[in-house]
């Protein structure tokens, strides 16, 4: 039977691995966000993969609390005001909404401008990316990129997802929405990834390497895409995580891990972290 210790542990190993990705995350810009009026919902979901975990707050300020019942979900106690920011987590890569060893840390900040997700394309959006375009350009539309794709079971948004991930990674929204505007190919997604993949957009070898993956994907469940590619996202597991701060005889997996992000320790405990 497997069991689970409560243990405390540093991460420095985990910091000089993760925080690489975050340089350029946050933006460049000086003004403070336009705060857009509330409006009559108190709920968000996360989604790269569902993400555990997160701190998810709204334009004034008010931290969100996790659903129980939806994985993935966070729960304001007023209606939201918008842009709201998702912080940290972890992607449930198995959906099983808990935190499992072999789940992975994320590694980006997330904003939405209005709706009920936050992904990589809504971050996209609110970096100036234009949905229009790639809604025309890849056969779908904007209201399909700004659903849930795993609760609408979409790959080809999933896909799409994948692919923003990469691009907010390497703040290369501005040269994205070039690419899609004098992209004269099949309206497909994985026509418009294909040559997506050999524009030089991105610089990262690895992240060229996904994008050929999912443009060659003919997979049928949206949950599946994340795993397709999350080998490419260089992100760290909660058992990496974990070993590389335990010291020697150490027989059990850490509850709390560091979350470089907010440079502070990350509350795994309510998440019923499962042991080796």
């Amino acid at each position: 039977m497997k069991t689970s210790f409560i243990k405390k542990v540093s991460f420095s190993m985990l910091v000089a691995t993760v925080v690489v990705g975050f340089t350029g995350c946050g933006g460049g810009g000086s003004s403070s966000p336009e705060i857009s009026p509330s409006v009559n919902n108190k709920e968000i979901t996360v989604v790269d993969g569902y993400i555990l975990n997160a701190s998810v707050k709204d334009a004034h300020g008010q931290t969100a609390v996790k659903s129980y019942s939806k994985p993935g979900t966070y729960i304001f106690s007023e209606n939201i005001s918008y842009p709201v920011t998702a912080t940290g987590g972890i992607i449930d890569l198995n959906n099983n909404g808990v935190v499992d060893s072999t789940d992975v840390i994320f590694d980006q900040n997330m904003t939405a401008s209005s709706g009920l997700v936050i992904s990589p394309i809504t971050t996209f959006e609110s970096k100036g990316g234009n949905l229009e375009v790639l809604a025309q350009k890849t056969g779908l539309t904007v209201n399909e990129l700004k659903l849930d794709y795993l609760a609408t079971n979409n790959p080809e948004v999933a896909k799409i997802a994948n692919l923003l991930y990469f691009i907010n990674k390497e703040n290369k929204v501005v040269a994205t929405n070039v690419a899609f505007d004098n992209y004269q190919g099949t309206e497909s997604v994985n026509s418009a990834l294909q040559n997506f993949s050999v524009t030089g957009v991105l610089s990262n070898e690895a992240a060229n390497a996904a994008i050929q993956d999912l443009s060659l994907s003919n997979e049928t469940n949206a949950s599946k895409i994340e795993e397709l590619v999350i080998d490419n996202k260089g992100l760290v597991t909660v058992d990496e995580a974990s070993t590389s701060g335990a010291g020697s005889g150490d027989t059990g997996l850490v509850y709390t891990i560091f979350d470089p992000i907010n440079e502070s320790e990350m509350d795994l405990s309510s998440e019923n972290l499962t042991a080796i």
